[in-house]
């Protein structure tokens, strides 16, 4: 309907008030000229029209639908002063004698009419079956439960979306005295407060990956968090920071942003000097990194932080949340199975027993020497919430094996020997960049090496009479000349250490620790490059993480024979040994057999 109708059904519309006396269906059908009236709902009496007059000012034509006018409830009183309800029109008319009533429906509530003979005294404001107050009439009843809602929403920071039961009640007869409008507000603000269960409060959520989410208290809090869960895995004195940056679309979500504050290492380094190359060589600090910084450092999974309210019982405190991201739980991974792979080998290398990885894999107990390069396995692998990469910037030394002449004595056994003239190590520095993933390196790469000091030769008296073939003496001895013990027996990250760690560089020889049969050779998983010796009497010794083996499965050798090299193979965390001594299948502390 354009404007000019609208215009013409107005004037209509007072014309036909004007007359003295109508039916009021008539009235509406011919002045509105709509069909869609539901008269059977509305209920018709005589109405004198004599002093009736019509403030067009108290029409509030903008809220009449002319198009989708349909009257729904509405009862026509004796008197001209009660009010006329029809569908979504809330009309005021004035009588002759200047009485006005009007009433505004309340969406969500409920509204009890005055009987036809009685004036309206005041009207109850009911909430869940309880009187707060008396108003004048429903209208301000209305707009002061609004106010409340309005009020509670500012103190509380969000709209709890309460659903109250709220009547208004029209009441006759005898006066009251109205509700203090200040005093009701605060009644009906703390009415509604009362009936919330669960209190949120304003929080920052993060959610790491998919499915992960923590609660803080502050944005401060999260990044204490974070920066805490990044210090777990840097081994140097880097000052991480963490900035939160708002998305652009939406000002309540945030995204962290790492910044390293030093990235570059000292000019002034403390190089060794050659008064101190002689103790370095000699001391266990030979090896390790002297001076470290972290160049580059993210958070592999994708991290957005919400502000937002939650339950106060959600929140946590930092170093809760710290210890939630970075503690390992056991999540199921597909593993495929690799050359040199057995069920216990793949079982140890993920953190397993055997009997889990059988529990896990129906079939595989069955067929455990059948598996197959490729085949797909399920694995428990213990990870963190949180994947922290970084990038480190070492500088640190090893020692450069001195060259030795040997010089055969056929009246000594293989692997007796003596030294005639000593040699002195050398010392190389190395300046490298290390990669890593929560703390555990998976790349190196040699940016610069230098030469500190060189290897002098030393002469060696060697046995080289053949010992005798398997010739096990029943103990065991510690399978390097030269090494730094850095990892015993026993529980070590949350894990089980089967064996003991013998550092040393690179290319270092690894010997027999007793006589016995070579019966494994080769790659095995975690391991790396191992060979495993069975001594007899259920006794064998395990040898991994080797850059080069020198023997073959079948071989028989002597105690002390030179069977591989010391190397970073497998899971590894630098160059060294892990070994193992195994009684009747059992894993056993090597430092009880071992003599040194």
């Amino acid at each position: 309907m354009d404007k000019s109708e609208s215009n013409s059904l107005k004037k209509k519309f007072f014309m036909h008030l004007k007359m003295k006396t109508m039916d009021i269906k008539k009235l509406i059908l011919k002045t509105l000229e709509l069909k869609t009236i539901n008269f059977k709902t509305i209920k018709f009496k005589n109405i004198n029209m004599k002093s009736f007059k019509l403030n067009k000012k108290m029409i509030n034509w903008k809220r009449i639908d002319w198009k989708n006018f349909k009257a729904t409830v509405g009862t026509i009183m004796k008197e001209p002063k009660r009010v006329i309800a029809i569908g979504f029109v809330s009309v005021m008319l004035i009588s002759g004698i200047g009485i006005t009533q009007s009433l505004v429906i309340s969406m969500g509530s409920d509204v009890t009419m005055a009987s036809d003979d009685e004036e309206v005294s005041y009207v109850e404001v009911m909430m869940n079956n309880q009187v707060l107050g008396y108003v004048p009439s429903v209208s301000v009843g209305q707009n002061m439960v609004e106010a409340a809602r309005v009020n509670l929403i500012e103190r509380m920071g969000y709209d709890p979306e309460l659903t109250q039961d709220i009547k208004y009640i029209p009441q006759h007869g005898e006066k009251m005295i109205f509700t203090d409008e200040k005093e009701l507000l605060e009644i009906l603000e703390n009415t509604m407060y009362a009936a919330i269960e669960d209190i949120k409060v304003k929080g920052f959520v993060m959610k790491i990956g998919d499915d992960f989410t923590v609660a803080l208290e502050s944005e401060e809090a999260l990044k204490a968090v974070l920066e805490g869960a990044q210090k777990v895995y840097l081994e140097d004195e880097s000052t991480v920071s963490v900035e939160m940056k708002k998305d652009p679309h939406n000002t309540l979500v945030m995204k962290p942003e790492i910044k390293v504050l030093q990235k570059e290492l000292t000019v002034d380094r403390n190089f060794l000097t050659s008064a101190t190359l002689s103790a370095t060589a000699e001391s266990e600090e030979s090896g390790k990194v002297f001076e470290s910084v972290v160049k580059e450092i993210s958070l592999e999974q994708q991290i957005v932080v919400i502000e937002a309210f939650v339950n106060a019982d959600e929140i946590v405190d930092v170093e809760t949340a710290t210890s939630m991201i970075t503690k390992e739980n056991e999540k199921v991974k597909t593993y495929t199975v690799q050359t040199g792979d057995s069920p216990s080998v793949i079982a140890l290398s993920n953190g397993m027993t055997t009997r889990e990885l059988y529990d896990l894999n129906a079939g595989l107990e069955e067929r455990a020497s059948k598996i197959q390069i490729g085949e797909e396995l399920i694995v428990m692998v213990p990870e963190p919430e949180l994947f922290v990469s970084s990038v480190e910037e070492v500088v640190y030394t090893e020692i450069i094996d001195k060259h030795k002449v040997y010089v055969d004595n056929p009246n000594a056994y293989i692997g007796t020997d003596e030294v005639l003239e000593p040699g002195v190590e050398g010392v190389l520095e190395v300046h490298a960049l290390i990669k890593k993933l929560n703390g555990k390196e998976f790349d190196r790469v040699i940016l610069e090496e230098t030469v500190i000091s060189e290897p002098t030769t030393e002469k060696i008296l060697r046995g080289s009479k053949a010992l005798p073939i398997t010739n096990a003496t029943g103990t065991f001895q510690v399978p390097m000349i030269k090494y730094r013990l850095t990892s015993k027996f026993g529980p070590r990250w949350g894990r089980m250490h089967t064996g003991i760690d013998l550092a040393g560089p690179r290319g270092t020889e690894i010997k027999a620790a007793d006589g016995g049969r070579v019966i494994a050779a080769g790659w095995d998983g975690g391991y790396g490059y191992r060979v495993v010796i069975d001594h007899g009497n259920g006794m064998t010794s395990l040898y991994a993480h080797a850059s080069a083996i020198y023997v073959k499965v079948g071989q028989d050798v002597g105690k002390y024979e030179r069977i591989a090299a010391v190397g970073n193979t497998g899971n590894s965390t630098g160059p060294h040994l892990h070994f193992e001594i195994h009684v009747n299948g059992v894993r056993k502390d090597p430092m009880k057999y071992l003599k040194f």
